[in-house]
């Protein structure tokens, strides 16, 4: 059981992580980075992690999913620059983005530039 103090902290901690997820979804690597910035301490932090991984409003297997759909869709980055964008966000490519045609994507590219649609 948390004391009065405790709770209350952990409450700002709880509000301001919401705050940090309203925009768009984090992973938990981001999240952390950003509460860090705020000063809040490292056993706080983990507190509030594991409470909105239970609430499922951080995933970050499903991030890795939509981020790497969303590469995919657009098809004008090659896979080092994605796997690489990922990554810095702390999100594991994994399997998302095995079937990605990076020669497609390069196709697409050279056909923008030059009008060859």
């Amino acid at each position: 059981m948390l004391s009065e103090e405790q709770e209350h902290t952990y409450e700002k901690a709880m509000d301001q992580a919401l705050r940090f997820l309203a925009p768009r979804f984090l992973s938990s690597y981001e999240l952390r980075q950003k509460m860090i910035r705020k000063g809040i301490p490292s056993k706080l932090i983990d507190q509030v992690e594991a409470k909105l991984i239970e609430y499922d409003y951080i995933n970050d297997d499903r991030l890795a999913e939509q981020v790497a759909n969303l590469y995919k869709r657009e098809c004008k980055r090659g896979l080092f620059y994605i796997k690489n964008k990922m990554r810095l966000r702390g999100l594991e490519p994994g399997q998302h983005l095995d079937d990605y045609d990076e020669r497609q994507a390069a196709f697409r590219v050279v056909q923008r530039k030059y009008g060859l649609d």
